[in-house]
């Protein structure tokens, strides 16, 4: 079995704190992540990872879980992915359209606004390595 760790990087001289409240919402086999404060700044930063071709409405549900608790906070949001998601099926895709109006609700954008991953017959904008943004109240 191979396992992944994940981190959030912070500039040398940085206070920051791990966020260990916001791990509390971690399921096994359907999501990893990580989160820290910087002290001093108030900006929640974090790292989520969603296993590929695992139920998207039980990762929906925990990961509404995780952002109704940053939101209670009112503090800036940063929110770097890889969560294996195509945008472009909130079309016709009911949980993907969940969970990009999920996003929207709590004031989250993605960076990612163009496909990223183009052939002569289809197009996708997978959600992989960009961040969310949720600004300031």
């Amino acid at each position: 079995m191979v396992e992944f760790v994940y981190i959030v990087c912070v500039k040398t001289g940085l206070q920051f704190k791990l966020r260990d409240y916001l791990i509390s919402v971690f399921k096994e086999g359907v999501y990893e992540s990580v989160f820290v404060e910087l002290t001093g700044k108030g900006i929640v930063m974090g790292e989520i990872y969603r296993v590929p071709g695992k139920s998207l409405n039980l990762f929906r549900e925990t990961y509404e879980t995780l952002v109704k608790k940053m939101n209670s906070e009112s503090k800036p949001v940063i929110i770097a992915s890889d969560l294996n998601i195509n945008l472009l099926k909130a079309i016709d895709h009911p949980n993907t359209a969940a969970f990009v109006n999920l996003n929207y609700s709590f004031g989250f954008t993605p960076l990612i606004t163009q496909p990223t991953r183009v052939t002569c017959n289809t197009a996708s904008m997978l959600i992989k390595k960009h961040s969310i943004l949720q600004p300031v109240k």
